[in-house]
């Protein structure tokens, strides 16, 4: 079993992900690639079942419905979240899409007709919803670092999730039959339930941070800034362009295959080959053309690929060319388009951008859906219009929206210049948000500014740009006379993996500034020639600060450089009597794998130096072991470290709930059992809130302050009503 485990470990280091991480993001990496099979195949669903039982002219009504009943499940999901929790508006959105499913299998051999049109609503709205609320759960469960590492990756689960999907869809529909394929969903579905609450179970808390609310309504936002008025109307343009081409080729689809059967496998085929591309296309050249082009030119590439390809079809009209068209439009919308969307909102005030976001949100991916209904209403049904008009208006919007890209662009870039004027930016921010040719121009400029902090966020802001001006701009601060500056450059040649091959950065670790010294230790102990030969010297000197800077790397940022840490460096400094040298030790051994810490810890969180035994706490929480509980439990009182205490209690989570349970029935110190019921509120699963369970219903008032005080902060912590 070890053996089979040792190459996740691997990719876990290379990843920089705790050994209990990887398999996080395995869990998570399954559910999101089973929520986009479930969806796949409820589009090949919906689309076949629609086009054979209606039409293709009846799909502009279909629209309308399903911006309308968007509109009201994210009113009913809106106020179960004020009543209850998010995780509560959440599951009632799983269970009522599960229930859903077996009423569609059920109902559809009964009454096909309804069937198929509520099916077809329903897919659209509510079962979409699904899947925003796996990238909230993932931001609950990732903090900002690793959610740059994972949700690539997640996003290619999707893919391969959506890929399986279409595969089914299309090979099993001869033996399975439509109503076969209607019945995989809510096993699907409930799959996807169950490994969320698994995923629930398991997740680390990163604490309950409350938004800033904010007065101002989202439209008087959205009205006021230039900025965010150009972007509404290339998201929408995007949305609405996107549907025209997708109702072109249903058109085509109806008049093509009139068998259902034929259809069901052509579009289970047809997503197989679309998530494939998109798939290759995500991790092969998407990421290079948007170093290579810049934001706005990549972002021109599906509006003008939607208008080369539409006046080809006016000009002669072909099977291939709508389907190449389709296919096109898929695979940029999936990988490019999603990319720049977000890139295009990170020039936005956070506490602005949380308001607006849902309201945007709601407008374009709803009611610009319901405008192409309008529109094809008329033009359709009212005016008799040929299709060759639809062909025209959808590369006349194309053209449109190309235009518009353009302005956002320049918007973009004097967006990016407030940005850095005001000093404001979001750490999930820096990742992609210098990629137009204005925002790459502005933040050279602050690059060689006189103002040090300016040039500290220029840094910060230079993520993974890998423009030549740049990068030389970046290396150039490494001889600024600010600390600051200095510490930060080494940050950003960190960040964006460039090499030190003139030797400068091992210069700073005799900087007389600490700030130089602790970048220096981290670029070479995470990058540097030969990490582990260089950690294993820096552990082997005397320079005890330098020490602590590296072991401090270690014990942050899963690495190969972990193996020069060893247990006889870690005894050497137990054996000593220094202050400093117990601290290295209890941080040291927070980076050391398997069950050989747990006895020197024992060690470390008896002792009577209070840091020190701080220090172990927090490598306790790290390394969490039941063995360790009752040394762990007296230390809730000691009021100097009784939150560490706490945290390492409740890392140990369920083996920890029986000892908390006895200390909050049995001690007399009000302050244990106040602690303890804290301690279980913090681990969170459903048999440490039994135990809160139980306070509440005891007779002595102060069991049932306690309980009901731990089950409102299980609430809060967790998400989940109690």
């Amino acid at each position: 079993m070890r053996f089979l485990m040792h190459p996740f470990e691997s990719l876990a280091d290379r990843l920089g992900l705790e050994p209990q991480e990887w398999r996080r993001l395995l869990l998570m990496g399954a559910l999101v690639a089973i929520l986009l099979c479930a969806y796949t195949i409820a589009k090949v669903l919906r689309d076949a079942l629609f086009l054979a039982h209606f039409g293709a002219l009846a799909l502009p009504y279909a629209y309308l419905g399903v911006a309308l009943a968007s509109a009201g499940f994210v009113w009913i999901e809106t106020a179960l979240a004020r009543r209850f929790t998010r995780l509560a508006s959440a599951r009632f959105t799983q269970y009522l899409a599960i229930a859903c499913s077996v009423a569609a299998a059920l109902l559809y051999p009964q009454n096909k007709y309804w069937t198929t049109a509520v099916f077809y609503v329903w897919t659209g709205s509510q079962a979409m919803m699904l899947l925003p609320h796996f990238w909230m759960l993932a931001l609950d469960v990732w903090d900002s670092r690793r959610a740059r590492v994972v949700f690539p990756l997640l996003a290619g689960c999707g893919l391969l999730g959506g890929l399986a999907g279409g595969a089914f869809a299309g090979w099993t529909n001869p033996l399975v039959q439509r109503v076969g394929l209607m019945w995989t969903l809510p096993l699907l579905l409930l799959a996807a339930h169950l490994l969320t609450l698994v995923i629930d179970a398991h997740r680390i808390q990163q604490g309950h941070i409350e938004d800033t609310v904010s007065k101002v309504s989202p439209w008087k936002i959205i009205n006021r800034s230039p900025y965010i008025r150009v972007l509404v109307v290339g998201l929408a343009l995007s949305v609405i362009v996107g549907t025209l081409v997708d109702f072109q080729f249903k058109m085509f689809l109806r008049e093509n295959f009139p068998d259902p059967q034929h259809l069901t496998q052509f579009l289970g085929k047809f997503y197989l080959v679309l998530n494939a591309l998109s798939l290759v296309f995500q991790f092969g050249i998407a990421g290079w053309l948007l170093q290579r082009l810049g934001l706005g030119f990549s972002t021109a590439l599906q509006p003008a690929s939607i208008l080369v390809l539409s006046t080809w079809l006016a000009v002669g009209p072909g099977m291939w060319v709508l389907v190449s068209l389709r296919w096109l439009q898929g695979v940029l919308s999936q990988t490019l388009g999603k990319s720049t969307n977000e890139i295009y909102y990170t020039a936005i005030r956070p506490s602005e951008r949380r308001r607006i976001k849902p309201a945007i949100d709601t407008l374009v991916e709803r009611w610009s859906d319901a405008a192409v209904g309008v529109l094809l209403i008329v033009l359709l049904h009212f005016m008799h219009a040929p299709t060759l008009a639809i062909v025209i208006i959808t590369g006349a919007l194309a053209a449109a929206w190309i235009g518009v890209l353009f302005a956002l662009d320049g918007q973009y870039g004097r967006a990016f210049h407030q940005i850095l004027s005001s000093r404001w930016i979001e750490a999930d921010d820096t990742n992609q948000a210098m990629r137009t040719p204005a925002a790459r121009r502005t933040l050279l400029a602050a690059l060689h500014a006189d103002d040090a902090p300016r040039i500290v966020l220029a840094l910060h802001l230079s993520g993974r740009v890998k423009d030549a001006e740049i990068v030389a701009a970046v290396r150039a601060c490494l001889d600024h006379p600010s600390a600051d500056v200095r510490a930060a450059a080494v940050a950003a040649m960190e960040f964006m993996g460039l090499s030190d091959s003139a030797n400068r950065i091992a210069g700073f670790l005799t900087d007389p500034e600490e700030a130089p010294r602790r970048a220096a230790i981290r670029y070479l102990v995470l990058h540097g020639a030969r990490p582990v030969d260089f950690t294993r010297q820096i552990l082997g000197g005397d320079d005890t600060t330098l020490q602590r800077f590296a072991v401090d790397v270690l014990f942050d940022a899963p690495c190969p450089a972990r193996s020069a840490l060893s247990l006889d460096w870690v005894d050497t400094r137990l054996a000593s009597s220094q202050r400093e040298d117990l601290l290295l030790a209890a941080r040291g051994l927070g980076a050391l794998p398997g069950d050989a810490p747990v006895k020197r810890l024992r060690v470390l969180l008896e002792h009577p130096d209070i840091e020190v035994r701080r220090t172990a706490l927090l490598s306790a929480a790290r390394r969490p072991s039941p063995a360790l509980l009752d040394v762990l439990l007296p230390l809730l009182i000691v009021p100097e470290i009784h939150y560490e205490a706490r945290m390492a209690v409740a890392a140990i989570g369920d083996p920890a709930v029986a000892e908390l349970g006895r200390l909050l029935n049995n001690s007399e110190i009000a302050q244990a059992r106040s602690q303890a019921a804290n301690a279980l509120a913090q681990i969170g699963t459903g048999h440490a809130r039994q135990v809160l369970f139980a306070l509440v219903r005891s007779d002595d008032l102060g069991k049932r302050h306690l309980g009901l005080r731990g089950l409102a902060r299980a609430r809060v912590l967790i998400g989940q009503p109690s």
